[in-house]
């Protein structure tokens, strides 16, 4: 301003960090299936995501180029001779989110991975619930949305026996009618910086529709869906736990405030945790 006779001060230097959201989703499925159009209309709702969706036997498109690949019914006796492709899929450090259908080949799914062993049949499917576990901590999720998926219908997943990693974090467990059970619906993994999530059952598409009539929109499914693809998907800084001082040169007797932030695996803000020095 006119007269002004230190100007020194009249400006700052402040540092922005940037997460670059914009992500290229790949779903690759083995035949047509109502759940490919409930994951396209979930995740075209972020304006972050672009989608793209192939029949894996026709798909001549390079996978490295997305950020994540769903795989919906893959692999499969229909696209067997495209097992080479889900392998490097799999073995890449591109993230992967597997969706278990009744085409799904349960052996060469076990062949796969090492997170998740299912001794049984695809075909004949248990129509299960969801549980949630409380005990989840990679990204937080609306108490709403948790309760109206408490009032959806069942999933088809496959009939078996489940073996679960320990590396494995469990969102939903599946309960057979009243009888709650271990065996995993939602579930993540991350080995290596690589993360692989799982949807252990099909008729995502049942939900979006009954999140309709329940509550006049798709916001529900469309959340967690969204969710799931954040958590996989997340790039950034890999730093959980950040502080920062109000400035860098402070007087001897000044008392000193620290800023400090704390995420979770999504890099969402967690709030309620005390942090203390030692």
């Amino acid at each position: 301003i006119a007269g002004e006779a230190i100007t020194e001060n009249n400006s700052d230097v402040a540092y922005i960090e940037v997460i670059d959201g914009r992500q290229k989703i790949l779903m690759l499925y083995d035949a047509p299936h109502p759940d490919i159009k409930a994951f396209k209309s979930g995740i075209e709702q972020n304006k972050n995501y672009q989608f793209e969706e192939a029949d894996i036997k026709t798909y001549t498109g390079n996978y490295k180029d997305a950020d994540l690949v769903i795989l919906h019914g893959l692999p499969s006796l229909g696209a067997s001779n495209k097992l080479n492709a889900i392998q490097d899929i799999m073995a890449s450090q591109t993230p992967v989110l597997l969706v278990l259908s009744a085409n799904t080949n349960l052996a060469q799914f076990n062949a796969l991975q090492k997170i998740l062993q299912i001794a049984g049949s695809s075909l004949n499917g248990n129509d299960v619930y969801p549980i949630y576990q409380t005990t989840f901590s990679k990204f937080t999720i609306n108490e709403s949305v948790l309760k109206s998926i408490q009032n959806f219908p069942p999933l088809l997943s496959p009939f078996g026996r489940y073996t679960l990693a320990t590396t494995a974090s469990v969102f939903y467990k599946q309960k057979i009618g009243n009888i709650p059970t271990e065996n995993p619906l939602l579930l993540f993994n991350e080995v290596n910086g690589k993360k692989i999530g799982m949807f252990c059952g099909e008729g995502i598409w049942r939900w979006r529709m009954h999140d309709f009539l329940q509550n006049k929109n798709f916001n529900t499914t469309d959340e967690l869906v969204n969710k799931c693809v954040q958590y996989i998907t997340v790039k950034g800084d890999k730093r959980k736990f950040r502080v920062h001082a109000q400035k860098n040169v402070f007087n001897a007797n000044e008392q000193i405030l620290l800023d400090a932030e704390l995420y979770n695996e999504s890099y969402e803000l967690v709030n309620d945790i005390d942090a203390s020095c030692v």
